[in-house]
């Protein structure tokens, strides 16, 4: 089933905010990163983090930019967030 999320994050000293839409593979785990800050789209040279083998990553990018450490930070900390919630 997929789901769909909001985070919040800093970046450059201004809030900001991006919607992950999650779908999960027998394999892996896929975030889709949706930017409502179009400018911002030039510092993110992959739209897409996998989760496999208990890591996160970024899809195809071989480095990672201020702006894609900050989502990634974000991603994982909602994770984190929802499994507490979810877990009794």
């Amino acid at each position: 089933m997929a789901r769909v999320f909001t985070i919040n994050f800093t970046h450059e000293g201004q809030d900001r905010s991006a919607m992950i839409a999650v779908r999960p593979t027998p394999f892996l785990t896929e975030y889709n990163i949706s930017l409502f800050d179009e400018d911002l789209a030039h510092d993110l040279h992959s739209t897409t983090i996998v989760f496999s083998h208990d890591h996160y990553r970024y899809q195809d990018c071989l480095g990672e930019t201020d702006l894609m450490k900050a989502i990634l930070a974000a991603v994982m900390e909602h994770l984190r967030q929802f499994r507490q919630v979810k877990t009794p």
